[in-house]
């Protein structure tokens, strides 16, 4: 491929012929048009299924298709379930994995904004993941889920407070007075809430119920 330094390894891919851009052997991958003609842009990548040639005879089963909506302006597309691409700084298919809390998501070229834009990645509706993202948003906001286990759930509510999303400045939160007081007396000026958050102690709880 073009650009590659002496010390950069070609993909084993690039020995097949791509079967999505057509790209002849020893050549680079390309975008497709959104005619879906050919010889767009080089790609740094081979496409999936042009690595997918690479595996076993045994293990070229087409993966399923699944549903991706792009984030910039919601067009809907199509992608194998399969697809990934090396070093995507928008890839996150793990709880609290990406330091923007973006769950699901990839980069993906959208035909109507005509570039690469990060995509929310859609689970089938009948999934065995279906809605375990949304279930796992509100244990981390503070519900109880008895598919949860307690020390899990508190391992998600902490490093779900540790990303960097913006905070409501006048957003109140509740915790139970027995421990504000325990923390008061201990020196402490902050409280975990139920929710997760830690929330300052201004006065002895004591006093401040009365």
């Amino acid at each position: 491929m073009r650009g590659q330094g002496a010390t950069e390894t070609i993909h084993p891919a690039i020995s097949h012929r791509c079967p999505f851009c057509h790209a002849d052997p020893g050549q680079p991958c390309r975008t497709r048009s959104k005619a879906g003609r050919e010889g767009g842009k080089e790609q740094a990548h081979p496409h999936s299924r042009r690595i997918a040639l690479t595996r076993p005879i045994a293990e070229r089963m087409p993966a399923p298709l699944t549903d991706a909506l792009c984030c910039e302006c919601g067009n809907r597309r199509t992608v194998t379930s399969d697809y990934s691409r090396p070093n995507d700084p928008n890839y996150s298919f793990g709880i609290n994995s990406h330091p923007q809390g973006w769950r699901r998501t990839q980069t993906l070229k959208c035909l109507e904004c005509g570039t690469q834009t990060r995509h929310a990645i859609l689970v089938a509706a009948d999934s065995q993941w279906r809605d375990r993202d949304e279930r796992a948003q509100r244990v981390a906001l503070g519900e109880d889920d008895p598919n949860w286990g307690s020390e899990y759930a508190q391992q998600l509510r902490h490093a779900y407070r540790q990303m960097p999303f913006p905070r409501n400045p006048i957003l109140r939160h509740r915790y139970y007075v027995a421990d504000a007081t325990k923390a008061w007396d201990e020196g402490h000026k902050t409280v975990t809430a139920l929710c997760g958050e830690p929330d300052t102690i201004e006065t002895d709880p004591r006093v401040a119920r009365h």
